[in-house]
């Protein structure tokens, strides 16, 4: 499944960049091609329970560093009539 997420620590000032660069870092050392945008983060895991892994430890994270708030924005894609990747998608585009 390829998923999009963004990560928004609130009450913790206008800049949050300390915060979301430990939430990325995660999701590199968790899931398998990752795709980073300057609004959310793409990439590419196999179950919900994969997911689910890396929220745990991206929320475990922000309360470790004093957020006391996240909000998690995600979009899930999972196609089941065939295997589809990050590179298949892009691919798709181009080729329009």
């Amino acid at each position: 499944m390829i998923v999009e997420l963004a990560v928004l620590p609130s009450g913790v000032g206008a800049s949050v960049s300390k915060y979301v660069k430990e939430a990325v870092k995660i999701i590199k050392e968790s899931a398998g091609k990752i795709h980073n945008s300057p609004m959310c983060t793409v990439f590419e895991v196999d179950t919900f329970q994969q997911l689910a892994e890396i929220l745990e430890k991206i929320d475990r994270k922000m309360e470790e560093m004093g957020v006391p708030r996240e909000i998690f924005h995600i979009n899930i894609d999972i196609r089941r009539d065939k295997k589809i990747d990050m590179e298949y998608k892009l691919s798709r585009i181009k080729k329009q």
